[in-house]
């Protein structure tokens, strides 16, 4: 089974995860399914910070947290400042 077919399964456990009467199972699911979320978040915002960085050569730092729907104060950490 690939990362593809996995994802999918992973989806459809979540999706009916109510049904699964065994806590520790339950928990196991709920746990993969965390651990997958928090990897995608982080390579979002590794991504995020790319674009942010490059967008910092031309537009104010309050535009671009407009655009990404963010504060100002998460671009400046984006752009390594305090």
């Amino acid at each position: 089974m690939g990362i593809a077919e996995s994802l999918v399964l992973l989806g459809e456990l979540k999706y009916r995860i109510g049904e699964i009467s065994d806590p520790e199972m339950r928990l196991r699911i709920q746990g993969i399914a965390w651990k997958n979320a928090r990897s995608t978040e982080r390579q979002i915002a590794f991504e995020a910070c790319a674009v942010i960085r490059s967008a910092a050569d031309t537009m104010p730092e309050t535009k671009i947290a407009e655009a990404l729907g963010v504060d100002r104060m998460t671009v400046r950490r984006a752009l390594g400042k305090r």
